[in-house]
């Protein structure tokens, strides 16, 4: 996720309401002034969607933890929207290198 000026700030560094902000409308606000949660849902569904078009049986993936999580939040049923709420709102407890096993 782009965080524009909020990139390589310490949170003490950014203004606390634009921290609120952020936290009060996760799908849509734009922390730094860049990526919002649902564009980072958009880009990694569309990555979803090519890689299941490829046909292959199984595939490696390495990524972050963020990625990770709306990848397993991706689930059928459930709307990009909910996925990427669902997958924002999820505390981080992926470990640094740690294996992640996802059917999708």
């Amino acid at each position: 996720m782009d965080f524009g000026r909020w990139e390589m700030q310490s949170w003490d560094a950014i203004p606390r309401q634009e921290v609120d902000a952020w936290s009060a409308d996760l799908l849509h606000y734009r922390p730094g002034g860049a990526e919002c949660v649902l564009e980072v849902a958009q880009r990694v569904a569309a990555f979803l969607g090519d890689l299941r078009l490829a046909g292959h049986a199984q595939a490696l993936l390495v990524g972050h933890a963020g990625t990770i999580r709306l990848l397993s939040a991706m689930r059928d049923g459930v709307t990009l929207e909910q996925a990427a709420l669902d997958a924002a709102g999820t505390p981080h407890r992926i470990a640094y290198g740690e294996l992640v096993m996802l059917d999708v």
